[in-house]
């Protein structure tokens, strides 16, 4: 009974682990993100403005689902929802 358990078990993994070799990308995308986002062609501190001196207009909401726990004698809170960051882009 234990054997087969493993060898269901087994092929499970399997199956688990050959589906998130599709999910996860391929080699050609791995090597497309790394040239992209290569340390000298890629810095996280730029902003889409034509102007330094512009401000970049952001909205963020946050939906609120479920506080799943409270804790106010440590002042924690932890909840679930969506939030949605929206910027828009102009350019020329």
């Amino acid at each position: 009974m234990f054997h087969i358990f493993q060898q269901q078990l087994k092929l499970f993994l399997l199956i688990i682990c050959y589906c998130f070799n599709f999910i996860i990308g391929s080699p050609d995308q791995l090597r497309l993100l790394s040239h992209l986002l290569a340390e000298n062609r890629y810095t996280p501190m730029a902003r889409p403005v034509q102007n330094a001196s512009h401000t970049l207009p952001v909205t963020i909401n946050l939906s609120l689902q479920q506080i799943i726990n409270f804790d106010g004698k440590n002042e924690a809170i932890v909840m679930s929802g969506w939030m949605t960051i929206v910027c828009i882009l102009s350019y020329n």
